[in-house]
């Protein structure tokens, strides 16, 4: 479900919850620094990467939800993979703050990220 007044390609929490456990999304955390705790499963692409070299970094194959602290930098993420029309881009609204607040599983930082 988008938010009302938000592009398509944002979900909320919820929404993104259903999309991850139906195995519908690859999930990709943009961050380099992690002031939330971060998704079990999640890929780890650095939203330089992603805006430095976006058609080798940008997975493909199936869609992909990208996610950060707060949705701020996944939402740049999510513009990017949408201008390289990767159709199925979506952005996870509030990150991985309000993922937590929600009361999803959550996991520390991996340590190399």
């Amino acid at each position: 479900m988008a938010l009302p007044d938000a592009p398509d390609f944002e979900v909320d929490v919820h929404k993104a919850k259903e999309m991850i456990d139906s195995g519908e999304v690859r999930v990709v955390d943009v961050r380099s620094q992690f002031q939330a705790p971060a998704m079990p499963g999640a890929e780890y692409v650095p939203l330089e990467e992603i805006l430095a070299q976006p058609a080798t970094v940008i997975p493909t194959g199936k869609p992909v939800l990208f996610i950060c602290n707060i949705g701020q930098t996944s939402g740049v993420a999510t513009q990017m993979a949408k201008a390289m029309n990767v159709v199925d881009a979506y952005n996870m609204q509030g990150g991985m703050t309000a993922w937590a607040e929600a009361g999803y599983d959550t996991e520390d930082p991996p340590a190399d990220h």
